[in-house]
């Protein structure tokens, strides 16, 4: 016959819920320092990557804190009851900055709709349009990067066609007047480098008058698929950035209350 294996009598399953809680809660703050580090307090675009991390993470950190209290209550070393003091305050400051991360996030929500729907802009200096995006990129916001990416993207693809369009409608005007000169550069420079002689100077002319309007409505069609595409894109963007504010907003509220009750019943 096999022996079984004797079970203290004052032995209960809380026992383990105490260390597992410590564990817990140690690997949930390793977690949270790697979110915050580096932090950029005034960085917009830190936030908008901190504030989802830190409400999808809030489980752990309030079922570790859980599980310390509602473990074994028998207290074993004076070290001890100064670490339940400490978390007991520490569950009150959790408390405290995800209620204060509720109103936060439905004051960034307008800031983030309207980042979402700003058009690349061109003319400002390329240096810092560049500083721009490598802030965003720096931010570590996968969802925001993509965006960012995409859009410009979009944008780069519509300016090209825009100044194919001028440029076609600047040919078609030059030919009209017969000013030859700049007519071939123009011709040139429309296609993509591909010189005009003076032999082939008059078929040219009679090619761009003849299919300048075909090529124009060409070029406007693309720019309206590229336009419908833009728009789709920042739609469901900003759908997107709708729904993920109220399911933080609602995550930090929720979570907030959760610690303040756990500090509430272990005063």
């Amino acid at each position: 016959m096999t022996k079984s294996k004797s079970v203290p009598v004052n032995w209960s399953p809380r026992t383990v819920f105490r260390p597992v809680g410590y564990c817990l809660l140690v690997l949930a703050i390793i977690d949270i320092i790697d979110i915050l580090w580096p932090i950029q307090l005034l960085d917009f675009n830190w936030e908008l990557y901190v504030i989802p991390q830190l409400v999808e993470r809030v489980a752990v950190p309030l079922i570790a804190i859980a599980l310390i209290f509602y473990g074994e209550s028998r207290v074993g070393s004076v070290i001890e009851t100064r670490i339940l003091q400490v978390l007991r305050w520490f569950s009150l400051l959790l408390g405290v900055i995800f209620l204060l991360l509720f109103p936060l996030i439905l004051v960034d929500t307008p800031r983030v709709q309207n980042q979402i729907n700003s058009e690349v802009n061109f003319n400002i200096d390329p240096k810092i349009r560049q500083e721009n995006t490598r802030k965003i990129e720096k931010s570590k916001n996968q969802e925001q990067i993509a965006l960012n990416r995409q859009k410009i993207e979009i944008a780069t693809q519509r300016r090209a066609l825009e100044q194919r369009e001028a440029l076609a409608t600047q040919v078609e005007k030059v030919a009209k007047e017969g000013n030859d000169t700049e007519f071939k550069n123009l011709v040139t420079r429309l296609n993509q480098g591909q010189p005009v002689t003076d032999q082939n100077l008059s078929k040219a002319k009679a090619d761009i008058l003849k299919n300048a309007p075909e090529i124009k409505k060409q070029l406007q069609t693309q720019i309206q698929q590229i336009l419908a595409a833009e728009t789709q894109l920042k739609s469901t963007a900003s759908q997107g950035a709708l729904k993920n504010a109220i399911k933080y907003a609602i995550g930090a509220l929720i979570s907030g209350i959760l610690f303040i009750y756990i500090w509430r019943l272990n005063r």
